[in-house]
């Protein structure tokens, strides 16, 4: 029937985020996981369905603390779109791991960076502040200093 149908591809979907991040496994409920579901939830106004489509992409958001990873964050890319909030939003919807990355050593750094060869700072630069390789990083900033 359709409601099985459902329930095994909820069962895969939790055995793969379980493969992927075997930590949600010690995790409490009560004092970690609601709370930071509860967080992402409300912070980017998600239906349930999309909260689990968004915890799927990177599990291990469920271990990142609120007060000291997940909200300051938040705050950078905020901050760096020039208060856009919805823009920010929008980028760490699409885009979780973003939340995966030092704000000390690496997105205030290359945040800085950036604005110091007069990089506009978009979406698309704070996609590359995050993910982007220290060589791929470097290569970028050497390309736009001698445009």
């Amino acid at each position: 029937s359709d409601g099985e149908e459902d329930d095994d591809g909820s069962l895969q979907r939790v055995s793969k985020m379980i493969q992927r991040f075997p930590g949600i496994l010690g995790l409490s409920i009560d004092d970690n996981l609601e709370p930071k579901m509860e967080w992402i939830q409300n912070c980017f106004a998600m239906t349930e369905e999309a909260l689990s489509e968004f915890i799927l992409k990177f599990p291990s958001i469920l271990s990142c603390n609120v007060e000291k990873n997940l909200s300051p964050t938040l705050n950078f890319y905020i901050e760096a779109l020039g208060g856009d909030e919805q823009r920010a939003l929008s980028l760490l919807q699409s885009n979780p791991t973003l939340f995966a990355y030092s704000l000390e050593k690496r997105l205030q750094p290359r945040l800085e960076e950036a604005r110091e060869v007069g990089i506009a700072v978009d979406a698309s630069c704070l996609r590359r502040i995050g993910q982007n390789s220290d060589d791929l990083w470097y290569a970028f900033l050497i390309r736009n200093r001698l445009l």
